[in-house]
């Protein structure tokens, strides 16, 4: 694209970068992640200029969706930055840099390694079952056409490449509570109205030998708890008394001594007391700990208020308690960078910050392609982090992966969105893997993508397993098909993206005017990244309400001013007036 001026006619991106940006700002925000996004809106809304940077040209950052081809180009730029191959911004100018000022060069740090991307065996088989034929075409006459119907496309890959704007994939996947803060802020703001938003209904549980796997449906509800046949009779009763005591000590902690004394103590221990054991037990450690932290033996306090947040979300759009955004998460922050704009938030993506200015103790400007941008505040990410405020003796890690197939690893006869927790293959690493596809608007139909995360590193072992009990990697051959009439067939996998995000968190030398944002966690929703952007914004505004529920306005509630209805209520006046006038002389 171009763009043609008076004299001479540029490329669209080096006019962008020619416009010139605001001198001066209330708050610089660097990258358009959710955590950014939202606190960007935020400020905005309360009266803040501000001004929203990213080095790249799509938002999200690290909660970013990508299509079949962008996911491409994605994980190029990945490894490019893990070679250190990604191209480094020139010094900034010295006559920006003003007396008594030091001058703090940031570049986006490399949080990916370990990434593999591959097409498995299946991607070059017969897409015959994918491709859908058209009919052939019908003349006036009621004749067929002379044209023959289009040729489905010979392979899966091909297949999957002719429809790549249907896919829409997350590389930091999360889930909504239908009761949790960022459902509340959603309302509350108004922003859900830029997006949709769709249960996730069905809720899987997988139990495993060393031959065969179970992938079972989890009973969360109170009508499915008591349909469940898994569960006895007493089971289900000592369940339901579990789930009462659980409720009861959260609105009341101090009149719930049994829980209060083993607070600190191992759940399994507290389950034993309550004579929970066997397959009940399971179910509250492998199927509903969704939300409880990841560990072998997490204490009672934690898992309970993971359990209470869990159950309190059941019933309130459906059985599930759990939501999930059209498109995948990387609409969320979209829809907060819209709200930004509509309260003045400028946006400039393409732009990396070459560097920030500090003086005292406090940053006070940043410099972008040339200029000077005066602030008094700056938020970024940890990934935008300069050596001088990342502590590099910490280091957490997530493993990701994207898993591509033809079909769910459960079939059904209607399609779903699942969550499958993974406690049964890997017990305490808090693993769960997230299945979506056309009813999420995020595959074509006929493909499913799964996400799974796990937190720590070295996980691929995990994958592996996960892969060989749940999917197929070839076609199988008419012998192949003859033995399997029996077992359930398995979709096949016909991509895998691997990838390990790393990540330094800040250390105190950060000045006080400056707040870092951790990056997306291995949690299943969105509780954390809710309750740190809160918390900066109370730090930093701690007069002012945190994207606060929208105010009707008057205008609305009004009916619209029409000048011509006006000027007809004056036209009529005025013939009134005449005609007493004109009644008047008659007398």
């Amino acid at each position: 694209d171009t763009v043609v001026l008076l004299n001479r006619t540029v490329p669209l991106v080096q006019f962008l970068m020619e416009e010139p940006l605001p001198s001066s700002v209330d708050v610089v925000v660097v990258g358009t992640g959710l955590g950014e996004a939202m606190l960007a809106a935020a400020a905005a809304r309360s009266g803040c200029s501000v001004l929203h940077l990213d080095d790249c040209t799509f938002y999200g950052g690290e909660w970013a969706s990508f299509n079949l081809r962008s996911i491409d180009e994605w994980t190029e730029r990945q490894e490019k930055r893990q070679r250190g191959e990604d191209e480094i911004p020139p010094e900034p100018s010295a006559p920006l840099i003003k007396e008594g000022e030091t001058l703090i060069r940031i570049r986006r740090r490399p949080t990916i390694r370990n990434l593999t991307d591959q097409w498995t065996e299946a991607s070059s088989g017969s897409s015959f079952a994918a491709a859908a034929v058209e009919p052939a075409a019908v003349n006036e006459d009621g004749g067929d056409s002379a044209l023959p119907p289009p040729l489905p496309p010979p392979t899966w890959r091909e297949a999957m490449d002719d429809q790549w704007r249907r896919f829409s994939i997350d590389i930091s996947p999360k889930v909504l509570l239908s009761r949790g803060d960022l459902v509340r802020t959603l309302c509350d703001s108004e922003v859900s109205a830029y997006a949709e938003f769709k249960l996730v209904d069905r809720l899987l549980g997988v139990t495993s030998s060393e031959s065969s796997i179970d992938i079972h449906r989890i009973p969360c509800s109170r009508g499915e708890i008591f349909d469940s046949e898994s569960l006895s009779m007493l089971d289900k009763r000592r369940l339901m008394k579990l789930l009462q005591l659980c409720m009861q000590w959260h609105a009341a902690p101090d009149q719930c001594e049994s829980v209060q004394e083993a607070i600190d103590t191992p759940f399994v221990e507290f389950l034993a007391t309550q004579n929970i054991q066997g397959a009940l037990a399971d179910l509250l450690l492998h199927s509903l700990s969704f939300l409880s932290p990841a560990g072998v033996s997490p204490a009672t306090g934690a898992s309970l208020r993971a359990l209470c947040r869990f159950m309190d979300s059941v019933g309130v759009f459906g059985p599930s308690p759990f939501l999930v955004p059209l498109y995948g998460s990387g609409e969320l922050p979209q829809c907060f960078a819209r709200l930004c704009a509509v309260f003045g938030g400028i946006y400039c993506l393409g732009r990396p910050v070459d560097g920030i200015v500090e003086r005292e103790g406090r940053v006070a400007a940043v410099l972008v392609a040339g200029q000077r941008v005066e602030c008094g505040h700056i938020l970024l990410t940890s990934a935008f982090s300069p050596d001088q405020w990342t502590n590099t003796d910490s280091q957490s890690t997530v493993s990701r992966s994207i898993l591509i197939a033809n079909g769910s690893v459960k079939q059904e006869g209607k399609e779903s969105i699942s969550l499958l927790n993974l406690g049964g293959l890997a017990p305490g690493e808090g693993a769960r893997m997230l299945e979506t596809g056309w009813e999420a608007c995020t595959a074509p139909k006929g493909y499913f993508v799964a996400q799974l995360t796990v937190e720590g590193e070295g996980k691929r072992e995990l994958v592996d397993d996960v892969i060989e009990k749940m999917y197929a990697v070839r076609e199988k051959g008419g012998e192949e098909e003859g033995e399997g009439e029996k077992k359930e067939e398995k979709p096949l996998l016909l991509r895998r993206i691997e990838w390990e995000q790393v990540e330094h968190p800040a250390n105190y030398s950060v000045p006080s005017n400056v707040g870092v944002l951790r990056l997306p966690d291995a949690t299943a929703d969105y509780r954390s990244v809710m309750e740190e952007a809160k918390s900066l914004f109370a730090r930093f505004w701690p007069d002012r309400d945190f994207l606060p529920r929208s105010l009707k306005k008057e205008q609305q509630e009004e009916e619209p001013f029409d000048a011509r209805e006006g000027d007809d209520e004056g036209k009529e006046e005025g013939d009134n007036k005449e005609k007493e006038e004109e009644k008047g002389d008659s007398q």
